[in-house]
């Protein structure tokens, strides 16, 4: 505010110049913001991959009445916690920083910490073979869901173009992705059940074909580096294998041909 001449105030007026200025200002914000963010999402990819690694195993140990993967899975429960606890890390450290501006995405990760903190039940009830392997798959995959939830929104709401881009094939990415790991772990429950069983055919032959078009928005969106590596796998010499097995599963084939390999042979992420 001002004071005119006679003592009254007047609305300050704002230049084109201080306008453009506060604009570029908060861009900056913007932009750090964003970058802070970015490594919550990292985090979230490697513990993404983890729990679907985990899930899968889980699944196999119950339907096999626990005759196998036992070793496997408690290894893999042991590489899921490391990686945990280097998520709520950094969690902490970017929350602490208020570096989070978006409410939606502090509900989200409240979600996220609640299912995290029912993990060790729900680790207890494997171990205890208290469940029955589809109850176990879909308990992760919601897990899993709430943490894809995290990607989504930052990919939905960050200020820089190439960023974005970057961010909409990676979500994608993960959501093929997702969508293979459900296939290997319901594949390996069926395998491991030594029972034949048309809801599990079913089921497969969905998520055969589900995760096409996010794997064409990520080829899309991402960069030459990422679809370099992303061919190799598509070409990769155990993907006919794969295939082999998906049609004696379900009795039929998939476009995209190396969607079991991409769970197994991403363990890490940009």
């Amino acid at each position: 505010m001002v004071t005119d001449t006679i003592g009254h105030e007047q609305p300050m007026q704002i230049s084109p110049e201080k306008t453009v200025l506060l604009a570029k200002r908060l861009h900056i914000e913007e932009l750090n913001r964003l970058h802070d963010v970015t490594q919550v999402v990292e985090a979230v990819g490697k513990l993404i991959h983890e729990l679907q690694a985990e899930r899968g195993a889980s699944s196999i140990y119950l339907a096999s009445d626990g005759m196998q993967f036992a070793d496997t899975r408690q290894h893999l429960v042991a590489a899921s916690q490391a990686v945990e606890q280097a998520f709520r890390e950094t969690v902490d450290s970017q929350v602490e920083l208020a570096s989070f501006g978006k409410a939606r995405f502090l509900y989200l990760m409240a979600w996220v910490l609640m299912g995290l903190d029912e993990l060790p039940a729900l680790r207890a009830r494997v171990v205890q073979r208290d469940l029955a392997p589809d109850e176990c798959v879909v308990s992760y995959s919601r897990l899993i869901a709430s943490l894809m939830s995290l990607i989504f929104e930052v990919a939905d709401s960050a200020v820089d173009p190439r960023t974005s881009y970057l961010l909409v094939a990676f979500f994608n990415l993960v959501q093929g992705k997702e969508f293979a790991g459900q296939e290997r772990a319901i594949g390996g429950l069926s395998f491991s059940s030594g029972k034949p069983n048309a809801a599990y055919r079913s089921r497969l032959a969905y998520l055969i074909d589900a995760p096409d078009r996010h794997f064409q928005i990520f080829e899309q969106f991402a960069d030459a580096e990422s679809l370099a590596q992303w061919v190799a796998i598509l070409h990769a010499p155990c993907v006919d294998q794969l295939e082999r097995m998906r049609r004696r599963l379900s009795g039929v084939g998939g476009a995209a041909g190396a969607l079991v390999l991409v769970s197994a042979a991403l363990p890490s992420w940009p």
